[in-house]
Protein backbone atom coordinates (compact mmCIF):
# COMPACT_ATOMS: atom_id res chain seq x y z
CA UNK A 1 0.00 0.00 0.00
CA UNK A 2 1.29 3.46 -0.92
CA UNK A 3 2.02 5.82 1.97
CA UNK A 4 2.67 9.51 2.53
CA UNK A 5 5.75 10.51 4.54
CA UNK A 6 5.29 13.67 6.62
CA UNK A 7 8.45 15.41 7.86
CA UNK A 8 7.88 17.91 10.65
CA UNK A 9 10.45 20.52 11.58
CA UNK A 10 10.59 19.44 15.23
CA UNK A 11 9.30 16.59 17.43
CA UNK A 12 6.62 18.65 19.18
CA UNK A 13 5.02 19.44 15.82
CA UNK A 14 5.21 15.78 14.77
CA UNK A 15 3.35 14.77 17.94
CA UNK A 16 0.55 17.23 17.18
CA UNK A 17 0.26 15.87 13.62
CA UNK A 18 0.14 12.30 14.92
CA UNK A 19 -2.77 13.21 17.22
CA UNK A 20 -4.55 14.91 14.33
CA UNK A 21 -4.49 11.70 12.24
CA UNK A 22 -5.72 9.57 15.13
CA UNK A 23 -2.50 8.44 16.80
CA UNK A 24 -1.45 8.76 20.43
CA UNK A 25 1.09 11.51 19.77
CA UNK A 26 4.10 9.52 20.91
CA UNK A 27 6.91 8.13 18.75
CA UNK A 28 10.58 7.24 18.92
CA UNK A 29 11.93 7.72 15.40
CA UNK A 30 8.67 7.77 13.48
CA UNK A 31 4.96 6.94 13.66
CA UNK A 32 3.19 4.79 11.06
CA UNK A 33 -0.38 3.85 10.27
CA UNK A 34 -2.15 2.62 7.14
CA UNK A 35 -1.91 6.01 5.38
CA UNK A 36 0.91 8.04 6.89
CA UNK A 37 4.46 7.81 8.15
CA UNK A 38 5.27 10.77 10.41
CA UNK A 39 8.74 11.75 11.56
CA UNK A 40 10.57 14.95 12.44
CA UNK A 41 13.84 16.77 12.28
CA UNK A 42 15.50 18.48 15.23
CA UNK A 43 15.35 21.85 13.53
CA UNK A 44 18.70 22.26 11.76
CA UNK A 45 20.05 18.89 10.64
CA UNK A 46 22.36 20.36 8.00
CA UNK A 47 24.89 23.16 7.83
CA UNK A 48 26.96 24.67 5.04
CA UNK A 49 30.47 23.31 4.61
CA UNK A 50 33.50 25.22 5.90
CA UNK A 51 36.24 26.73 3.73
CA UNK A 52 38.56 23.83 4.61
CA UNK A 53 35.97 21.29 3.47
CA UNK A 54 35.44 23.10 0.17
CA UNK A 55 39.22 23.13 -0.36
CA UNK A 56 39.59 19.48 0.79
CA UNK A 57 41.99 20.68 3.46
CA UNK A 58 40.61 20.22 6.97
CA UNK A 59 43.82 21.59 8.51
CA UNK A 60 42.81 24.95 7.05
CA UNK A 61 39.87 25.02 9.54
CA UNK A 62 42.33 24.84 12.45
CA UNK A 63 44.62 27.57 11.20
CA UNK A 64 42.97 30.46 9.37
CA UNK A 65 44.83 32.43 6.76
CA UNK A 66 44.27 35.65 4.83
CA UNK A 67 45.65 34.04 1.65
CA UNK A 68 42.28 32.74 0.43
CA UNK A 69 40.01 35.49 1.79
CA UNK A 70 37.46 36.48 0.65
CA UNK A 71 36.35 32.95 -0.20
CA UNK A 72 33.38 32.26 -2.48
CA UNK A 73 32.41 28.62 -3.11
CA UNK A 74 31.68 27.71 -6.72
CA UNK A 75 28.57 25.97 -5.40
CA UNK A 76 27.25 25.94 -1.83
CA UNK A 77 27.04 22.47 -0.29
CA UNK A 78 25.31 21.24 2.86
CA UNK A 79 26.58 18.58 5.23
CA UNK A 80 25.01 16.74 8.18
CA UNK A 81 25.96 18.33 11.50
CA UNK A 82 28.61 16.48 13.49
CA UNK A 83 26.27 15.25 16.22
CA UNK A 84 25.38 11.61 16.95
CA UNK A 85 21.68 12.27 17.53
CA UNK A 86 21.35 14.45 14.43
CA UNK A 87 23.18 11.89 12.25
CA UNK A 88 20.89 9.13 13.51
CA UNK A 89 17.76 11.14 12.76
CA UNK A 90 19.06 12.07 9.31
CA UNK A 91 19.57 8.37 8.53
CA UNK A 92 16.06 7.59 9.80
CA UNK A 93 14.59 10.15 7.40
CA UNK A 94 16.82 8.88 4.59
CA UNK A 95 15.66 5.29 5.08
CA UNK A 96 12.02 6.39 5.17
CA UNK A 97 12.35 8.43 1.97
CA UNK A 98 13.85 5.49 0.05
CA UNK A 99 11.13 3.05 1.11
CA UNK A 100 9.36 1.83 -2.04
CA UNK A 101 5.92 2.29 -0.48
CA UNK A 102 6.55 6.00 0.17
CA UNK A 103 5.21 7.78 -2.91
CA UNK A 104 4.91 11.31 -1.55
CA UNK A 105 6.84 13.43 0.95
CA UNK A 106 5.18 16.29 2.82
CA UNK A 107 7.15 19.28 4.06
CA UNK A 108 5.52 20.06 7.43
CA UNK A 109 8.00 22.73 8.46
CA UNK A 110 6.88 25.80 10.35
CA UNK A 111 4.77 28.18 8.23
CA UNK A 112 7.62 30.53 7.36
CA UNK A 113 10.75 30.86 5.24
CA UNK A 114 12.95 28.96 7.70
CA UNK A 115 10.53 26.06 8.00
CA UNK A 116 10.36 25.84 4.22
CA UNK A 117 14.14 25.76 3.91
CA UNK A 118 15.12 23.46 6.80
CA UNK A 119 12.97 20.57 5.58
CA UNK A 120 13.52 21.08 1.84
CA UNK A 121 17.32 21.03 2.03
CA UNK A 122 17.18 17.67 3.82
CA UNK A 123 14.79 16.16 1.27
CA UNK A 124 16.78 17.36 -1.75
CA UNK A 125 20.12 16.31 -0.25
CA UNK A 126 18.77 12.79 0.29
CA UNK A 127 17.34 12.77 -3.23
CA UNK A 128 20.82 13.55 -4.58
CA UNK A 129 22.48 10.91 -2.42
CA UNK A 130 20.00 8.21 -3.44
CA UNK A 131 19.59 9.46 -7.00
CA UNK A 132 15.80 9.39 -6.69
CA UNK A 133 12.95 11.81 -7.24
CA UNK A 134 9.55 11.63 -5.57
CA UNK A 135 6.57 13.93 -5.27
CA UNK A 136 6.98 16.68 -2.64
CA UNK A 137 4.05 18.63 -1.22
CA UNK A 138 3.63 21.31 1.44
CA UNK A 139 1.18 21.85 4.30
CA UNK A 140 0.91 25.27 5.91
CA UNK A 141 -0.01 24.89 9.59
CA UNK A 142 -1.25 28.31 10.63
CA UNK A 143 -2.99 28.17 13.02
CA UNK A 144 -1.49 25.01 14.49
CA UNK A 145 -4.62 23.07 15.38
CA UNK A 146 -5.59 19.46 14.77
CA UNK A 147 -8.49 20.63 12.60
CA UNK A 148 -6.14 22.75 10.47
CA UNK A 149 -3.72 19.80 10.12
CA UNK A 150 -6.48 17.52 8.84
CA UNK A 151 -7.66 20.22 6.46
CA UNK A 152 -4.15 20.79 5.07
CA UNK A 153 -3.49 17.07 4.64
CA UNK A 154 -6.60 16.85 2.47
CA UNK A 155 -5.47 19.80 0.31
CA UNK A 156 -1.70 19.36 0.06
CA UNK A 157 -0.02 21.88 -2.26
CA UNK A 158 2.76 21.10 -4.71
CA UNK A 159 6.13 22.25 -3.40
CA UNK A 160 6.51 24.47 -6.47
CA UNK A 161 3.91 26.81 -4.94
CA UNK A 162 6.42 27.90 -2.30
CA UNK A 163 9.53 27.75 -4.47
CA UNK A 164 10.29 31.48 -4.06
CA UNK A 165 10.18 31.10 -0.27
CA UNK A 166 12.75 28.31 -0.53
CA UNK A 167 14.99 30.46 -2.73
CA UNK A 168 14.76 33.29 -0.19
CA UNK A 169 15.71 30.95 2.64
CA UNK A 170 18.74 29.55 0.81
CA UNK A 171 19.85 33.04 -0.23
CA UNK A 172 19.72 34.21 3.36
CA UNK A 173 21.75 31.20 4.51
CA UNK A 174 24.36 31.79 1.79
CA UNK A 175 24.68 35.48 2.74
CA UNK A 176 25.04 34.56 6.41
CA UNK A 177 27.84 32.17 5.48
CA UNK A 178 29.65 34.68 3.23
CA UNK A 179 29.51 37.47 5.80
CA UNK A 180 30.13 35.25 8.80
CA UNK A 181 33.03 33.18 7.49
CA UNK A 182 34.91 35.90 5.62
CA UNK A 183 34.49 38.78 8.07
CA UNK A 184 34.93 36.70 11.22
CA UNK A 185 38.19 35.19 9.95
CA UNK A 186 39.46 38.52 8.60
CA UNK A 187 38.69 40.51 11.77
CA UNK A 188 40.02 37.74 14.01
CA UNK A 189 43.32 37.54 12.13
CA UNK A 190 43.70 41.33 12.15
CA UNK A 191 42.74 41.83 15.80
CA UNK A 192 44.48 38.76 17.20
CA UNK A 193 41.49 37.31 19.01
CA UNK A 194 38.10 35.91 18.04
CA UNK A 195 35.84 38.63 16.59
CA UNK A 196 32.51 37.09 15.57
CA UNK A 197 31.07 39.15 12.74
CA UNK A 198 27.99 38.63 10.60
CA UNK A 199 25.18 39.99 8.48
CA UNK A 200 23.06 40.88 11.52
CA UNK A 201 25.82 41.81 13.98
CA UNK A 202 27.34 44.53 11.78
CA UNK A 203 24.27 46.80 11.40
CA UNK A 204 23.18 46.12 14.99
CA UNK A 205 26.52 47.21 16.45
CA UNK A 206 26.56 50.27 14.16
CA UNK A 207 23.04 51.28 15.21
CA UNK A 208 23.84 51.00 18.92
CA UNK A 209 27.16 52.80 18.39
CA UNK A 210 25.51 55.70 16.53
CA UNK A 211 22.83 56.00 19.20
CA UNK A 212 25.44 55.91 21.95
CA UNK A 213 27.37 58.71 20.26
CA UNK A 214 24.20 60.78 19.92
CA UNK A 215 23.65 60.47 23.67
CA UNK A 216 27.27 61.31 24.49
CA UNK A 217 27.40 64.32 22.17
CA UNK A 218 23.96 65.63 23.06
CA UNK A 219 23.96 69.40 23.63
CA UNK A 220 20.95 70.71 25.60
CA UNK A 221 19.05 73.48 23.87
CA UNK A 222 16.91 76.04 25.63
CA UNK A 223 13.34 76.30 24.38
CA UNK A 224 10.00 77.72 25.49
CA UNK A 225 6.88 75.49 25.52
CA UNK A 226 3.24 76.52 25.96
CA UNK A 227 0.87 75.20 28.61
CA UNK A 228 -2.54 76.25 29.91
CA UNK A 229 -4.55 75.33 32.98
CA UNK A 230 -8.30 74.68 33.02
CA UNK A 231 -10.46 74.41 36.14
CA UNK A 232 -13.04 71.62 36.03
CA UNK A 233 -15.02 70.42 39.07
CA UNK A 234 -12.59 72.25 41.33
CA UNK A 235 -9.68 70.46 39.72
CA UNK A 236 -6.90 72.11 37.78
CA UNK A 237 -6.10 70.42 34.49
CA UNK A 238 -2.82 71.27 32.81
CA UNK A 239 -2.64 70.98 29.04
CA UNK A 240 0.84 70.71 27.56
CA UNK A 241 1.27 71.49 23.89
CA UNK A 242 4.45 69.47 23.62
CA UNK A 243 4.73 69.88 19.87
CA UNK A 244 4.83 73.68 20.30
CA UNK A 245 8.41 74.58 21.20
CA UNK A 246 9.99 77.96 20.49
CA UNK A 247 13.56 79.15 20.58
CA UNK A 248 12.62 82.53 22.08
CA UNK A 249 10.28 83.69 24.82
CA UNK A 250 8.84 86.35 22.53
CA UNK A 251 7.65 83.81 19.95
CA UNK A 252 6.08 81.66 22.66
CA UNK A 253 4.22 84.61 24.19
CA UNK A 254 2.91 85.71 20.79
CA UNK A 255 1.41 82.29 20.12
CA UNK A 256 0.08 82.06 23.65
CA UNK A 257 -1.76 85.36 23.27
CA UNK A 258 -3.42 84.05 20.10
CA UNK A 259 -4.73 80.85 21.67
CA UNK A 260 -5.39 81.77 25.31
CA UNK A 261 -8.99 82.90 24.68
CA UNK A 262 -9.99 79.85 22.64
CA UNK A 263 -12.88 77.95 24.23
CA UNK A 264 -11.95 74.43 25.33
CA UNK A 265 -14.63 72.05 26.50
CA UNK A 266 -13.66 69.36 29.03
CA UNK A 267 -16.17 66.52 28.88
CA UNK A 268 -14.57 64.03 31.24
CA UNK A 269 -11.61 63.56 33.59
CA UNK A 270 -9.88 60.23 33.96
CA UNK A 271 -6.86 59.51 36.17
CA UNK A 272 -4.63 56.51 36.73
CA UNK A 273 -1.46 55.68 38.61
CA UNK A 274 1.67 55.16 36.58
CA UNK A 275 4.98 53.73 37.79
CA UNK A 276 8.13 54.60 35.91
CA UNK A 277 11.28 52.57 36.43
CA UNK A 278 14.78 53.28 35.14
CA UNK A 279 16.02 51.18 32.23
CA UNK A 280 18.21 48.38 33.56
CA UNK A 281 20.30 47.80 30.45
CA UNK A 282 21.80 51.29 30.10
CA UNK A 283 24.89 50.67 32.28
CA UNK A 284 25.57 47.24 30.73
CA UNK A 285 25.17 48.63 27.20
CA UNK A 286 27.60 51.45 27.95
CA UNK A 287 30.33 49.10 29.22
CA UNK A 288 29.79 46.49 26.47
CA UNK A 289 29.95 48.86 23.52
CA UNK A 290 32.70 50.95 25.06
CA UNK A 291 34.89 47.82 24.81
CA UNK A 292 33.75 47.14 21.24
CA UNK A 293 34.54 50.71 20.14
CA UNK A 294 37.97 50.58 21.73
CA UNK A 295 38.73 47.43 19.70
CA UNK A 296 37.73 49.11 16.42
CA UNK A 297 39.65 52.30 17.26
CA UNK A 298 42.73 50.27 18.16
CA UNK A 299 42.74 48.35 14.89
Amino acid sequence: MSKILIIAEKPSLAKTIIKAVGGKGTFKDFYEDSNYIITSQFGHLLELKSIGEYKNNLERNKKWTLDDLPYFPKEFEYKVKNDIGIKQRYNVIKNLIKRPDVVEIVNAGDPDREGETLVNIVIYKIFNELNINKKITRIWLDPLTEEKIREELQSRKNIENTKNLFIEGKTRAYLDWLYGINLTEYNTLKVGKLMNTGRVIIPLVRWVYDRDMQIRNFVPEKYYPIAVEINKNQKNIKLDFKELKFDSREKAENIFCRIKDINIKVEDIESKEQVRRPKKYQHFKHICFKNIKSQFQKH
